[in-house]
């Protein structure tokens, strides 16, 4: 079967890739990681950028991976390969939590631990507005301007209730955020000897 694989190329839709931001990678990205994977980009100072990938669960509960968690249910994600032993956490209660980071809208990350522990344990941070994660993805400057000038990576603005909606189906409901032309994209199988 011959593909037409000019319908599966990025072609770069110019959106600067900056704090608030997602980075959507392409479909055929084979990367264990990063592949099929929606990053919000949460710093993009100093000719750096880091995120959070949103939409790959770690398979784990927070509670398994640290013991003040004991007995909750919230899910733990894969934030990215750099500092994989660190808890991130991405919320909407940066009024509640010092030190919160504002990264778009309602959206913060981190803040005081032990704060957003007790807020946590006495119910008054809902499950639906907090997000953890293990690790973070990290880029300098230059290294993801190639990526995205070697048609790896979409970069799309997207609200708040995106960053804490369901994560699987994540990727395609990504592409909304971009020009209809990428709409292909949503109904193309992961390995194209799939299809």
């Amino acid at each position: 079967m011959d593909l037409n694989i000019d319908l599966l190329k990025i072609k770069s839709n110019n959106v600067f890739p900056q704090k608030g931001r997602v980075l959507i990678a392409e479909p055929l990205m084979p990367d264990f990681l990063f592949g099929r994977s929606v990053i919000l980009l949460t710093d993009d100072k100093n000719d750096s950028h880091s995120g959070l990938i949103l939409n790959y669960k770690s398979g784990m509960k927070v509670g398994e991976v640290m013991s003040a968690f004991d007995g909750t249910d919230a899910d733990l994600y894969i934030g990215g390969p750099v500092d994989n032993d660190v808890l991130f956490w991405l919320h909407e209660y940066g009024d509640l939590i010092l030190d919160s980071k504002h990264i778009f809208g309602s959206v913060y990350l981190g803040g005081n631990f032990d704060q957003m522990l007790e807020l946590y344990k006495a119910g008054i941070i809902e499950e639906n507005k907090i997000r953890f994660y293990l690790g973070y993805s990290g880029w300098d400057y230059f290294q993801l301007e190639a990526e995205i000038e070697e048609n790896t990576w979409l970069v799309a603005p997207v609200d708040e209730g995106f960053v804490f909606s369901e994560s699987s189906n994540l990727w395609k409901r990504s592409l909304d955020y971009v020009d209809s032309r990428y709409d292909i994209w949503k109904n193309f199988p992961e390995d194209p000897e799939w299809n």
